[in-house]
């Protein structure tokens, strides 16, 4: 395992996706840790063959750590249930983002989600069921969006979506999208015998490319006054 090899230049990870680009970040921070952990055991070590030795131990011990850490790495960068991003992971894609638009002077929108109905299928079918949905949508989700798009679970039937360079038209095109694979979805239709509708009330809004995180906060407050108030919501 050679700790050069995981050196790459700062253009090629901005020309990576957003989800390389995170794992770009988390190698080369396990690869100092690596690179630590050998001067560690080198040092004060003078014999060639010693220090050979000791080198080759500590890489063995460093790929050994790596297998063993890299599932709790994606279990940790994925929901499980619906195969988006977890918020925390989001929230670090976020961070990445708005630096890169900033430096770029782009754009970048962001959409803030709430499932419409979705209590109803936990109430009539249970949360087995409701959990069904989730997974369902998380698959919707992932099929409207863009490679370069990131979607997140904010929690609950709460999701957020990241699209870089996007115009307002885009981000409610992509809203459309999700709305009509949610009218596909199986609890859609028994729902809907039962004069149900299972939709999605969603907000769109610019990103603070300053402050990234404080629009998170915004969009989600603005998420429960549009749910109130059934103003400006788009529903399917």
């Amino acid at each position: 395992m050679a700790i050069d090899a995981v050196e790459k230049t700062r253009g090629q990870a901005e020309a990576a996706t957003p989800q390389e680009r995170l794992s770009f970040g988390e190698l080369r921070k396990r690869y100092a840790a690596v690179r630590n952990h050998v001067r560690r055991a080198l040092f004060g070590v003078t014999d060639p063959e010693q220090k050979k030795l000791k080198r080759n131990a500590a890489f063995i011990a460093a790929d050994s750590l790596k297998q063993e850490t890299d599932p709790i790495i994606e279990e940790y960068k994925k929901d499980p249930l619906t195969g988006l991003n977890t918020l925390r992971t989001f929230e670090e894609i976020l961070k990445v983002e708005a630096r890169i638009s900033r430096e770029k002077k782009g754009n970048l929108k962001l959409i803030f989600t709430d499932l419409d109905g979705f209590k109803s299928v936990n109430d009539m079918f249970g949360h087995e069921s409701g959990n069904e949905v989730l997974a369902q949508i998380g698959k919707v989700i992932g099929a409207s969006i863009r490679p370069t798009d990131i979607a997140g679970r904010y929690g609950g039937d709460e999701f957020v979506l990241l699209l870089p360079d996007t115009t307002d038209e885009g981000a409610k095109l992509v809203i459309e999208r999700i709305v009509e694979g949610i009218r596909k979805i199986p609890f859609s239709k028994r729902l809907s015998n039962r004069g149900l509708k299972l939709g999605m009330s969603a907000g769109i809004k610019d990103v603070d490319l300053i402050n990234p995180q404080a629009t998170l906060k915004q969009a989600d407050r603005e998420m429960y006054e549009q749910k109130k108030e059934r103003k400006k919501a788009i529903n399917g």
